[in-house]
């Protein structure tokens, strides 16, 4: 079995973040980003390794993960990019969040081999809602946490946002999503700041309470009555970092990591 890069959670996160910073294609969406990443993937680990994508694991498959993740238990959990090589797995979620994007006069952007009549082409919109795309990153890195606890096979993961928005880069501390900034260490309980609420790690809670349809009552005691409920993390994050490179387009891209190790049962 011969591949060109090492089969550790390093080696790939810095493969990952390079073919990104060479890339002269432009996404429009996160699928296209995680196809990217799955071919460049494939083009080094051949001879019977495995590029899984969007990897489904059923809810009952593992009772470890099912009661890690109950909070979010009305999910069906997927993870983007799942490498298998001698039965072991690494997991590979990715996040992609942009603002608008107009296609400059001078670029050479092709749709069917043609430029595009109107100059001053919005390629794509302002993606808001900055709060919910820090805190599905720190989710991503929780599924994973979860995974490689439940799974002997998992020897961990790799999460990565990469956008343009300058603001994702700030850690303003004075927000209800402070504590799911992208700062350069993470750890502990997570949970949205809601003034006038104190809040703990046993205690459910989260951003707000999903509507109450079914009429039950004591709703908001479990969990999975909450949007984006609080969480706690199992590793220690330090030394976190950016990468900042200029993209296609000429526009300036930031990646952020985090590689999340081996976590036992």
């Amino acid at each position: 079995m011969t591949t060109d890069i090492e089969f550790t959670l390093e080696s790939i996160k810095n493969y990952i973040l390079d073919q990104l910073q060479n890339n002269e294609s432009f996404f429009f969406n996160e699928l296209e980003l995680q196809m990217f990443v799955a071919r460049k993937l494939e083009q080094v680990f051949k001879d019977g390794d495995e590029i899984h994508v969007e990897y489904q694991l059923p809810k009952g498959w593992s009772p470890i993960f099912d009661e890690g993740y109950q909070r979010w238990g009305t999910e069906k959990p997927y993870f983007d990019i799942v490498i298998e090589h001698d039965n072991q797995f690494i997991a590979i979620e990715l996040k992609y969040k942009l603002k608008e994007i107009r296609l400059r006069p001078e670029e050479r952007f092709l749709r069917f081999g043609e430029k595009a009549n109107d100059k001053n082409l919005i390629l794509v919109t302002n993606q808001s809602a900055e709060n919910e795309g820090r805190y599905d990153f720190w989710k991503d890195v929780k599924r994973i946490e979860i995974l490689s606890k439940a799974f002997d096979n998992v020897i961990g993961g790799i999460a990565i946002l990469v956008t343009n928005q300058e603001n994702y880069k700030n850690s303003n501390e004075n927000f209800k999503y402070s504590n799911f900034n992208l700062s350069d260490s993470k750890n502990g309980f997570l949970y949205w700041n809601i003034k006038n609420e104190q809040v703990r790690e046993d205690i459910p809670s989260g951003e707000k309470l999903k509507d109450n349809k079914s009429q039950k009552t004591n709703w908001g005691q479990e969990w999975e009555h909450w949007v984006r409920p609080n969480f706690t993390l199992e590793g220690e994050y330090t030394n976190l970092k950016w990468r900042d490179f200029e993209g296609p387009l000429k526009e300036n891209f930031h990646c952020y990591y985090v590689v999340i190790p081996k976590f036992s049962k």
